[in-house]
């Protein structure tokens, strides 16, 4: 027998069943005690019904009825403590699976096993985890341009994924969100006591119901200074950024970004890459997005290197920046 312990088959094995077995038959219960009705085991040893029997495991335990007594002491039957994993190759096992639930904290990666912070199910984490990764781009990118102390941030979820419990997945872009806030070490287990201390009111919504993505993870951040948004996807696998504030994106994170808001006019993304290539950054992609013609513009650049204050301050002078950032995702 190996088969979980449930309703469906507590019992599975009872006096009817034996008596349709053939004489000598071996049985074997290495699963759960409570599968094989005892009293109709001992029943089956003491007829001869059942030629040699072995169990580790026992409808109570330890044992200590007087039927359970009786069977483990009969000729015919073997039995061991309930320690099939007290093997060397399981031993290994384990101390492989310990080391790399270890790594992966260290590393800042979901860990699976933890038995005191938020987690899928086994079966879903691989299906999870690059969603687990996209929260953590979006709470290290939007961290890095709104103001510090936010009061608020809500985690809101569109498409197939609501229909998962998130909260693995806001506790992942919680840690990214806190560790740009301070200089405690923030990881899966600490992130939601330490929002608490800190006065964080930490949110999220679900809704199945997706206008224009299969999934979409919607993260803003609430601060005196106003509300900050950003929202992303995943593309084949891999985070992407398709909105920002009220601008429509679609951009991949890098390393290095850089951030401008200003009024839309002729010549100036012109100016910018002028400007840039004085200081030998190199630009890998760009994104623009527009509230109108003649309104307020964002362009999101990655870049091969980061961009220095100097430069930054170059920029806004030569495009009446609004707003000039360069973000380091880590």
């Amino acid at each position: 027998m190996h088969t979980p312990l449930n309703e469906e088959t507590n019992d599975l094995i009872t006096a009817e069943h034996f008596a349709k077995m053939k004489d000598g038959v071996l049985i074997v219960n290495c699963a759960r005690g409570g599968i094989i009705n005892e009293a109709a085991m001992l029943n089956a040893l003491e007829s001869g019904k059942v030629g040699g029997s072995a169990f580790d495991v026992w409808s109570e335990e330890p044992p200590k009825s007087e039927t359970l007594r009786k069977m483990i002491a009969h000729p015919r039957m073997v039995v061991t403590p309930h320690l099939g994993a007290n093997t060397f190759e399981a031993q290994t096992n384990v101390a492989v699976d310990v080391s790399r639930e270890i790594l992966n904290l260290l590393d800042g990666k979901p860990v699976e096993n933890a038995v005191n912070i938020a987690r899928f199910d086994p079966d879903l984490m691989a299906q999870m985890r690059p969603f687990m990764k996209l929260a953590g781009v979006l709470g290290d990118f939007i961290s890095q341009l709104a103001p510090e102390n936010p009061g608020k941030v809500t985690f809101n979820y569109t498409g197939k994924i609501a229909a998962h419990d998130c909260m693995p997945i806001t506790v992942a872009g919680l840690v990214a969100l806190l560790n740009r806030c301070t200089d405690q070490e923030i990881n899966m287990v600490n992130a939601s006591l330490v929002a608490e201390r800190r006065g964080l009111i930490v949110e999220q919504s679900r809704s199945t119901e997706s206008e224009f993505f299969s999934n979409l993870i919607t993260l803003s951040l609430e601060t005196p200074q106003g509300k900050r948004t950003i929202a992303g996807t995943l593309f084949e696998g891999m985070p992407k950024i398709v909105k920002m504030r009220d601008f429509a994106t679609d951009f991949t994170p890098e390393e290095h970004m850089l951030v401008l808001t200003y009024e839309d006019r002729p010549g100036l993304i012109g100016k910018i890459g002028t400007i840039l290539g004085e200081a030998e950054v190199n630009i890998g992609a760009m994104s623009l997005g527009r509230s109108g013609k003649g309104g307020e513009a964002m362009v999101v650049f990655s870049v091969d290197s980061p961009v220095d204050e100097a430069t930054l301050a170059r920029l806004t002078e030569a495009v009446g920046a609004r707003f000039v950032k360069a973000v380091h995702l880590s």
